[in-house]
């Protein structure tokens, strides 16, 4: 694991998606903006409350990492950089433009599992970032749960469905976040040791 695994921008974005694979939809995408420089974070919630607004969901959320340019992206696991890559086809996007913005993914998962043993049983995100100190609001909250509510705010119309699958997902998000700050602080000290070394 070395700094350019793991960059630190004046501003960082921390994404995670939520989809309903029983209607082939991506119905969030919900990001977490970490600018360094003023010391705020502030979560954007990209949704397509209907299948009809999931092409608006995902130029909302172009608009918004191009918003930031240099800005890291963090996820945990392939599957966002996966599903950037099939809506870009899938909507058309320059193939250019979503393989820059590609380039710009960092996967958390990746990186801590290559570069440290935990005293854990799974190295799934929940597990992970509880062991750091972690906890989500929801205690139950978990992706198979999101699509039950998912589906519940569909058949329903009531908000609180939507509500709890934005607090989790802000949740998801703020967790990588988390570990990602917990990783560069851990490996710091080898890094500064690694460079008077080489240096």
């Amino acid at each position: 694991m070395w700094p350019e695994d793991l960059p630190e921008g004046e501003v960082e974005l921390y994404f995670d998606i939520e989809a309903a694979p029983d209607q082939n939809l991506i119905y969030l995408h919900g990001v977490l903006v970490v600018n360094h420089r003023t010391g705020e974070t502030n979560f954007h919630a990209l949704l397509a409350e209907t299948h009809r607004e999931e092409r608006r969901a995902w130029n909302d959320f172009l608009d918004l990492v191009h918003a930031y340019p240099y800005a890291p992206v963090y996820h945990f696991c392939p599957y966002e950089a996966q599903t950037v890559r099939k809506l870009g086809q899938f909507y058309g996007t320059p193939h250019r433009h979503t393989e820059a913005l590609l380039d710009r993914f960092f996967d958390v998962h990746k990186c801590i599992t290559d570069g440290v043993t935990l005293p854990i049983e799974s190295y799934a995100l929940k597990h992970i970032a509880r062991w750091m100190g972690f906890n989500w609001r929801d205690e139950g909250a978990n992706g198979a749960q999101s699509i039950c509510w998912y589906n519940a705010w569909s058949e329903t119309g009531d908000r609180t469905y939507l509500d709890a699958i934005l607090r989790y997902n802000e949740d998801d998000c703020r967790a990588t976040y988390h570990i990602k700050d917990w990783l560069v602080r851990f490996a710091e000290p080898y890094w500064e040791r690694l460079y008077q070394t080489t240096g």
